[in-house]
């Protein structure tokens, strides 16, 4: 396990060197337990997402998730023999330790393998951001990926699914299998992470291919590799200087 932040810097190197997504293909929808905004009505939610509090998180997990759900789950992943492994970020777990709770709890009761082995390298601190503050901030990782294992990858929050969407590559391009993502809470219109066609069409013919082109030297992928969400306020966007200068407003010195 990584024992540093990695800087923006070095990140930046290894886009030189490596895309950090890959394509959706067939990637399936998101599976979402509750619908958004389910954990922050539950009376532990500030201990378990911003205080640390192991205790309170798994209290909360156990009490939204519906056990059905469970089941819903249990039929997906029975047979893939998965790790299974929350986002979470280097100095041991964070201090949100709600996707770790929900992670050891589906572990035991599936009977999956919690993994520990990757962690979030960077602090993007997105929660609660808008939408460019999001794409101007991608969360990265490091650590061991098992050649060839199954992960189900999971979360807290699914929002325009740009964590999973990098936590994903990460694993696909060190030679493992993402085969779900997993949220605890979300909205189930953006389940689907997949970019549709019709909105690569649409980026296309308002930005040109000058927005891939940038997008790749900076962001480390392609505009195909973008989720259906994230794209969506691409297209919005009026221009690419616009695209750029909110971008790079947004992010950090090196």
């Amino acid at each position: 396990m990584p024992s540093k932040v990695v800087s923006l810097a070095e990140y930046r190197e290894r886009l030189k060197k490596e895309e950090t997504r890959v394509a959706w293909a067939d990637f399936p929808p998101v599976f979402i337990f509750c619908p958004l905004g389910s954990a922050k009505e539950h009376e532990r939610y500030e201990d378990a997402k911003k205080n640390g509090s192991n205790d309170a998180a798994l209290q909360l997990v156990k009490d939204i998730v519906p056990l059905e759900k469970i089941e819903e789950l249990r039929a997906v992943v029975e047979e893939s023999s998965a790790l299974i492994l929350p986002v979470h970020a280097i100095e041991e777990f964070g201090t949100n330790k709600i996707p770790a709770a929900l992670a050891y709890y589906l572990a035991a009761t599936l009977k999956l393998e919690f993994c520990a082995d990757i962690v979030q390298a960077n602090k993007p601190q997105r929660t609660d951001k808008g939408a460019f503050y999001r794409l101007s901030q991608y969360p990265f990782f490091d650590g061991d990926v098992q050649q060839g294992g199954n992960y189900v990858i999971l979360d807290d929050t699914l929002s325009m699914g740009g964590t999973l969407a990098s936590l994903r590559g990460y694993i696909e391009n060190k030679g493992g299998h993402v085969i779900l993502a997993v949220a605890l809470t979300g909205h189930e219109g953006a389940a689907s992470l997949n970019i549709k066609e019709a909105m690569l069409k649409a980026i296309q013919k308002k930005h040109g291919d000058e927005l891939d082109e940038w997008w790749k030297s900076e962001v480390g992928f392609g505009v195909d590799k973008l989720t259906q969400g994230e794209a969506g306020h691409l297209k919005k966007a009026p221009s690419v200087e616009e695209i750029r200068n909110r971008i790079l407003a947004d992010r950090p010195e090196e």
